[in-house]
């Protein structure tokens, strides 16, 4: 699905391709779909490294008493 919007923007837009493809469209609709995919990454980033952190303690710890008593 990727690969078929790339290849129609690449085949209408030709030279005038802006990267990321959102720069051919308005002012308005960049601010707009911005506004939603930037909060999107940073959630996305956030929740990856949370289940990153948990692992790491999970990993060294299983297997022992230090999982389960309150230190």
């Amino acid at each position: 699905m990727y690969l078929i919007v790339a290849v129609v923007i690449y085949r209408y837009a030709r030279t005038s391709v802006a990267s990321p493809a959102l720069g051919l469209t308005s002012p308005l609709l960049q601010k707009i779909a911005y506004g939603i995919a930037i909060p999107t990454i940073v959630i996305a980033g956030i929740i990856n490294g949370h289940v990153a952190a948990k692992y790491i303690p999970v990993r060294l710890f299983r297997g022992t008493d230090r999982m389960s008593k309150k230190s």
